[in-house]
């Protein structure tokens, strides 16, 4: 599910993200995301102000850094919203109910802010908990004689 990130709100949110991961501007915002359950999503993330223009910072991701301009991002937001084909398919990310209010109309979801940053903290935590997929795994015993000598016994003599 496409999400559409007012980032600027989120990133203005505070005490939701544990004291590791407080802080992140719009970049560690991205690299959040990119390791989050939305990951294979694609991730607009729109901020206020900046040199008008989009960036990618994880190419192999659908992660992008849309700044604004002179244009404020809720209205960036609306337009992406207007322009899509699949909006009712869009999450938009904010904690502005004048613009959830826009965009409820074209059938769109929202989440809040918090929301949003919790889930992404939990991800986080989730991933770190985990062994890496790089680390080598422990090799579990395939044949019955391997079994046997894991728990100390001699496997029968083969006739």
């Amino acid at each position: 599910m496409p999400l559409v990130v007012d980032a600027s709100n989120v990133l203005h949110v505070i005490g939701v993200l544990p004291p590791e991961l407080a802080g992140p501007d719009e970049l560690g915002l991205a690299e959040l995301v990119a390791r989050s359950r939305w990951r294979s999503d694609r991730v607009l993330l729109v901020c206020d102000g900046g040199e008008a223009g989009d960036r990618t910072p994880y190419p192999s991701l659908e992660v992008i850094i849309r700044h604004c301009g002179a244009e404020s991002a809720d209205s960036a937001i609306v337009q992406e919203i207007e322009r899509s084909s699949f909006a009712r398919r869009i999450t938009v990310v904010t904690n502005d109910r004048g613009l959830m209010n826009r965009v409820r109309p074209f059938g769109c979801r929202t989440m809040s802010s918090d929301r949003f940053l919790e889930a992404l903290a939990r991800d986080a935590t989730m991933r770190r908990d985990r062994p890496s997929s790089r680390e080598p795994r422990q090799r579990l015993p395939g044949t019955a004689d391997e079994w046997l000598r894991e728990f100390g016994f001699d496997p029968p003599a083969s006739h």
